[in-house]
């Protein structure tokens, strides 16, 4: 990231990046309706409601790369709706395309988050693949693996990993060419996961020791 991005709000970057050039490009806001007022009520609502609108997705897109952004920013320049599709989407399916892109990291989601400080998640610190499966799991589909189908999809995924995770090991161990992108990603993931569960026991233990 730039250092002018990092001097910047999140808010900021994305209305840099994504909000200024589409609406330079055309991207405009849907024609206030009247409703029991007057033309000029009607604009200064439907003005305060755009505005509104665009820091909801400013601030649902903030945690995205600059790269994702420029492809967000490609989707909505062919995605407008109206006749001459030059009016901006509604913000849900804003929200579900950036999620395919990139999803919210499960950090900014207390709803999620608190999986890891379940018991579940404390007995999957000892096997790092599985830990990080649940994590990506829970980050792309916005809800844990409960049901007999999600957990085995989770259980396949751990194997998968845990398997291509001693390949990469063994090979950079040995000084011989290893997928380092993956390394990083996987163990990175882990990290977050692993601080994930040590919080949620903290808070754990707290409540614990207040009954």
């Amino acid at each position: 990231m730039t250092e002018q991005a990092t001097a910047e709000s999140k808010r900021g970057r994305v209305r840099r990046l994504v909000i200024e050039p589409l609406e330079a490009w055309g991207m405009r806001r849907r024609p206030a309706r009247p409703r029991g007022e007057t033309r000029a009520e009607a604009e200064v609502r439907s003005e305060l409601a755009h505005k509104a609108f665009l820091d909801r997705v400013c601030d649902d897109l903030g945690h995205m790369s600059d790269e994702q952004l420029a492809q967000m920013k490609g989707w909505l320049q062919v995605s407008g709706v109206g006749d001459k599709r030059n009016f901006w989407p509604d913000f849900v399916t804003i929200s579900g395309t950036a999620h395919s892109f990139c999803p919210r990291p499960v950090e900014d989601l207390p709803e999620l988050k608190s999986w890891f400080g379940s018991r579940k998640g404390e007995e999957m610190q000892s096997r790092p693949p599985l830990l990080v499966a649940h994590l990506r799991f829970i980050q792309k589909f916005r809800h844990p693996p409960t049901k007999m189908a999600d957990v085995q999809r989770a259980q396949k995924k751990a194997n998968l990993l845990e398997a291509e995770w001693q390949r990469a090991v063994q090979m950079r161990d040995r000084d011989r060419p290893f997928d380092d992108k993956f390394l990083f990603a996987i163990e990175q993931d882990f990290a977050r996961a692993v601080q994930l569960v040590e919080a949620g026991m903290q808070r754990r233990v707290g409540a614990e020791g207040e009954q």
